[in-house]
């Protein structure tokens, strides 16, 4: 039997982060692997490294008990397809790309890497393919397979370097000992988990800061793609990727004013709230509606919602200025004459009828340097750390991603101790599990305003 030849393996690293942009390269091997977070794609795009012909996993772990989710491709110009599957692929987390050093891999070459990696895929059912088609295997001659010292016997330094990297699921090896199958699970946790699982092993805080600081980075990049520009006139049309409660994309117009920019909402929040029978005339409701904008420093230009912004704090302005407009939406929007108060007013008095000490719109700046309302903010007590509350008037997906991304940005700048809860009305209609769901898993507490009295004892304490 013929000696298997040894090889070495490099692993470039070019930020020192192990989790973070990756070149993999094997002796006596012209291919090139190269693995990044979704969160540095515009990091290498911008580097050329992937403008060329190759092929390319996408990758996201799966919940716990459940297989992680891949999609096999491959492309003329990787980069070109990767920023396709960023606009319109949500579930991945890290793509894997296979290029050659010396531009040597065709077409061909990537295609039939990419049939053979998902009949592998199929045959092992470690992972859950999310092709929609299953491509064919191209016919390639036996020399140009094992052409250029096995370059195309590159599907198995393909799956080699796979191993371990995070997509070792394309072999169907199963390990006998418990106890290693389990070690081996920790290792190939890709992404999040095995970096939180890391980080409890080790120091924990810092390594949780810097997770965090990665969460926040890709929903900003996630924020920037989904933007959209429209120039009309002499206003620029900005559709952003928030839904309002017609699961319609919030828009907000934009031009240059002395030196500076105009933002406004062109009348539509209140309008629409006029339209749908929810009058905002009388003077509680004006002073509601007016604490509510100071809260976000935005004002009322007869019907409109407006700020004032310079080049360097436009991106807080612009934040301000929508989160303004949800508050509003979502404050005074009412179902008809059925509804007969304001839930926050409704909250307010409950919390007053209970002694329980609050300060109401408390604004606090996050990790991020925007800045987030707070309907109530009970301070700390000898028994309780200091809980913040968000009172959600028409609980919604959208309103509770609202509030999650308002907590995970403020809670890195309040004691680790602080809590968050959200109130949610279910006066007229049953709150769906998945809210509450969602809101659970970011540490968020749901208390349903059916069921406020099950949290009065720690609120008051």
């Amino acid at each position: 039997m013929t000696e298997p030849l040894g090889f070495s393996v490099r692993i470039f690293v070019p930020s020192g982060e192990p989790e973070g942009l990756r070149f993999v390269e094997k002796s006596n091997w012209t291919g090139k692997g190269v693995v990044l977070p979704r969160s540095l794609f515009n990091t290498i795009r911008a580097g050329k490294v992937l403008n060329h012909t190759g092929m390319y996993v996408l990758w996201e772990p799966g919940e716990l008990g459940e297989p992680p989710l891949a999609y096999v491709g491959e492309a003329d110009v990787l980069s070109r397809r990767l920023e396709h599957h960023a606009r319109n692929k949500d579930f991945w987390t890290h793509a894997f790309a296979f290029l050659s050093k010396d531009q040597s891999l065709n077409k061909a070459h990537a295609k039939y890497l990419e049939a053979r990696l998902v009949k592998l895929a199929d045959q092992a059912k470690r992972c859950e393919l999310t092709n929609g088609n299953v491509p064919r295997t191209p016919a390639l001659s036996p020399a140009d397979r094992v052409a250029r010292g096995g370059r195309l016997n590159l599907l198995s330094k393909v799956k080699m370097q796979t191993h371990g990297r995070q997509v070792g699921r394309f072999s169907s090896h199963r390990r006998v000992s418990c106890r290693r199958r389990c070690l081996d699970n920790v290792r190939r946790l890709p992404g999040v988990l095995q970096r939180y699982a890391t980080a409890k092993c080790r120091t924990g805080a810092i390594h949780m800061i810097q997770e965090i600081q990665i969460l926040i980075d890709s929903y900003s990049d996630w924020l920037k793609d989904k933007t959209v520009l429209n120039q009309i006139d002499k206003w620029v049309e900005i559709t952003t990727p928030y839904l309002d409660r017609h699961n319609d994309y919030m828009q907000i117009y934009a031009k240059e004013s002395n030196g500076g920019f105009v933002l406004t909402d062109d009348g539509y929040t209140i309008e629409d709230l006029a339209h749908c029978g929810c009058n905002l005339e009388s003077t509680k409701r004006q002073d509601l509606l007016q604490m509510t904008l100071n809260g976000f420093g935005v004002q009322i230009d007869g019907r409109a919602l407006q700020v004032n912004a310079s080049a360097d704090n436009f991106a807080m302005r612009k934040h301000n200025l929508l989160q303004a407009m949800l508050a509003v939406n979502d404050m005074f929007y009412m179902a008809g004459p059925t509804v007969v108060n304001i839930f926050y007013k409704d909250v307010e008095a409950w919390l007053d009828l209970h002694d329980i000490r609050h300060t109401p719109k408390v604004k606090f700046t996050g990790q991020t340097g925007y800045d987030h309302l707070f309907d109530f903010v009970i301070p700390k007590s000898p028994q309780h750390p200091e809980r913040l509350i968000r009172t959600v008037n028409r609980p919604s997906r959208s309103t509770a991603e609202n509030v999650v991304l308002a907590w995970i940005d403020t809670k890195e700048v309040r004691t680790p101790e602080s809590r968050m809860y959200a109130l949610l009305n279910d006066s007229e209609r049953k709150v769906d599990h998945t809210v509450t769901a969602a809101l659970r898993s970011y540490d968020v507490t749901p208390v349903t305003w059916s069921e406020r009295d099950d949290v009065r004892v720690e609120l008051a304490a």
